[in-house]
Parts: C-alpha cells; sequence; structure tokens
C-alpha cells in the first residue's frame, strides 16, 4: 500500500518554542504529527497540538501563532 491509500497510525509530539503575540512572550506548544509517508523514508504532516495556556482558558487566539509558524511536515 500506498502512503495516500490509509492513514497511519504513527504519532509523534514534538515540543515547538516561540513568541506568542497574546502573551507578549516566548511560549511552547506540543504539536502532534501523523506519518503519511511511503516506505523507507518517514514523513509526519502535523494534525493539531496542545497549549499550556489554552488549558488554563487564559487563550483565544484561533488560529494559534505559535501552531501556524511551525513546520507543517516533518
Amino acid at each position: 500500500m500506498k502512503g495516500g491509500d490509509f492513514m497511519s497510525n504513527t504519532f509523534i509530539k514534538k515540543r515547538i518554542s516561540d513568541f506568542c503575540p497574546k502573551y507578549n512572550t516566548k511560549i511552547s506548544i506540543s504539536v502532534k504529527y501523523q506519518d503519511i509517508s511511503d516506505e523507507p523514508t518517514a514523513h509526519y504532516q502535523k494534525i493539531g497540538y496542545r497549549c499550556d495556556k489554552n488549558a488554563c482558558g487564559g487563550c483565544n487566539a484561533k488560529p494559534c501563532p505559535v501552531y501556524e509558524n511551525c513546520s507543517e511536515i516533518i
């Protein structure tokens, strides 16, 4: 099967740090990537994130500028 024929259940999480204009400081978020590769080379596409500020109900920035600035595919 080729990568386009199915969605893999392989995920990785990567911690990304960048400047957040909402809080006017550098923050980090956990970005979730899903395997979209054809063997043998692995490629992962971002599919979501978790921001500690958002978990506290303090951030409502849509879209998250830190998430938007991180790599779409790694």
